[in-house]
């Protein structure tokens, strides 16, 4: 729901998004926290922060703002989601931050931070359903004239690590160029398997 009116120029529309619920079966139910401002002129969009609460606990906020030249930004957090809504496999709450910008040039930049928390991990076998408890997760990526370089680290069950490398040196400018080489590196440890033979006796075979 939006409330506001032009402004005498009759080019420019000033107001606030005073409303929004959002229903869904496989992202929860979410309404807006407060009203926010919000502008829309050919020259100029923006949305002042913008909070949104989910029925559960979690909440996202975002700001955002476009400009004639084709420049924008976009800044984002979000708290307390619990990650089982899109894996219902995993256990733990999500927190995170995401700033990204786009130049008059078409140079993007962002920057972002998504953590995990410490939870369980569901496995089925024959036996039935087995809990691991794993401990929790990052993931952090930046994108920069170098391209985009993300990071993963996930602290697996039984003092496992599991550590993944990402970078896409041509993802720099927006529109993206045709040829986007890809590099990667995954490295997994596990310690001790003792534990997991303990949970999952294939495992021990």
């Amino acid at each position: 729901r939006l409330g506001g009116g032009l402004l005498p120029a009759m080019t420019v529309w000033r107001g606030q998004l005073e409303g929004l619920n959002a229903h869904t079966e496989d992202f929860g139910n979410w309404s807006l926290v407060g009203p926010a401002n919000l502008m829309l002129s050919p020259a100029e969009v923006t949305l002042e922060q913008s909070c949104l609460d989910e029925a559960a606990g979690a909440r996202v906020c975002a700001q955002a703002r476009w400009q004639e030249d084709g420049s924008g930004a976009v800044k984002a957090t979000l708290r307390s989601l619990a990650i089982s809504q899109w894996l219902p496999e995993v256990t733990g709450v999500a927190s995170g931050e995401f700033d990204a910008g786009l130049a008059a040039d078409g140079s993007l930049a962002m920057i972002s931070a998504l953590q995990l928390s410490a939870g369980q991990i569901a496995v089925q076998l024959d036996q039935g359903q087995r809990l691991l408890q794993h401990g929790g997760a990052s993931l952090d990526a930046e994108i920069s004239g170098d391209g985009l370089v993300a990071d993963l680290l996930f602290h697996a069950p039984e003092q496992g690590k599991v550590k993944a490398q990402l970078k896409l040196p041509a993802l720099s400018t927006f529109p993206l160029a045709e040829q986007q080489p890809l590099q990667g590196e995954l490295i997994a440890t596990l310690p001790s398997l003792a534990g997991l033979a303990a949970w999952i006796p294939e495992v021990s075979s």
